[in-house]
């Protein structure tokens, strides 16, 4: 059974053009080859070099903290209505970019 939306259709029209998928599309097709995602920059950065048919080096760290970040871990600032929110404004970017949705998770607790 699926839960009832927490976001208006006119609150998702308006926020699809600001999707990542969208913008990387053209009359609703991706017009990419590919993507390089952050979590994964060695792996898809490897695949580009492979792609253009050059040799990957391995990416060196820069700009890498020293000190514990400031900012909290996420899960702190999203409660699962907030989360919600988010997975449905951008379903899209959940589907193309094979992210998961973790709201409707009976584990998922937000931080305190």
């Amino acid at each position: 059974m699926e839960s009832a939306s927490v976001v208006s259709d006119t609150a998702k029209t308006l926020y699809l053009h600001g999707t990542q998928w969208n913008s990387h599309c053209y009359l609703g097709e991706t017009v990419l080859d590919g993507f390089i995602k952050l979590e994964n920059i060695q792996r898809d950065y490897n695949w580009v070099c492979d792609y253009i048919g050059i040799e990957p080096v391995e990416l060196k760290k820069t700009n890498v903290r020293i000190n514990k970040p400031h900012w909290k871990h996420w899960s702190y600032y999203y409660d699962k209505i907030a989360l919600k929110i988010v997975e449905e404004i951008f379903d899209i970017d959940f589907e193309k970019f094979n992210y998961e949705k973790i709201s409707n998770k009976n584990d998922y607790k937000p931080q305190t």
